[in-house]
């Protein structure tokens, strides 16, 4: 797991970040194909995501979860992607499921 110094921070955060209780989560790539990732913060307007496969770029994944996401930037260990629609404040928590 990184440390907090590990992950650049963002000049443009708009949001606080948080760590749900499952960070375990599914990508879905825009031709379709899943694959396993791992949650590394959430926000209300997006999420940073280790993906199983390092190669993945943000403009290749359409989902998080059941989320559609449009592409951010890389991160020091995965990708950040932006929700297409923002968390609701009742949603940002540990119980968020994505």
């Amino acid at each position: 797991m990184p440390n907090a110094q590990d992950i650049e921070p963002s000049e443009t955060r708009s949001a606080p970040r948080f760590l749900p209780a499952k960070t375990a989560t599914v990508l879905t790539t825009t031709s379709g194909k899943r694959l396993a990732a791992r949650i590394i913060n959430v926000s209300r307007t997006g999420v940073a995501v280790e993906p199983e496969t390092a190669s993945l770029r943000a403009d290749e994944v359409a989902k998080v979860g059941t989320r559609p996401v449009t592409p951010g930037r890389r991160v020091a260990h995965g990708i950040v992607l932006v929700f297409q629609t923002p968390l609701k404040a009742e949603e940002c928590g540990p119980h968020v499921v994505l």
